[in-house]
C-alpha cells in the first residue's frame, strides 16, 4: 500500500546582525526594560495598542 500525502509547507527565516541590547520578554509583548514591559501592558489593558478588523 502506498500513501501520497501533498501538503504545503511555509518557512519564514529572518536573520540581521545582533543588537547587542537587553531583552525582556513576557507573554507577546518584547522590549528592552521591565519599565517598558510594565507600560505596553498598560497601554494593552488600556485599549491603546489599535485593534484588528475583518
Amino acid at each position: 500500500m502506498v500513501l501520497a500525502i501533498h501538503a504545503a509547507l511555509l518557512v519564514l527565516l529572518i536573520g540581521g546582525v545582533p543588537l547587542k541590547e537587553p531583552v525582556v520578554r513576557y507573554g507577546p509583548f518584547v522590549m528592552n526594560t521591565e519599565d517598558e514591559i510594565r507600560q505596553a501592558v498598560i497601554d494593552y489593558q488600556a485599549g491603546r495598542m489599535g485593534a484588528i478588523t475583518h
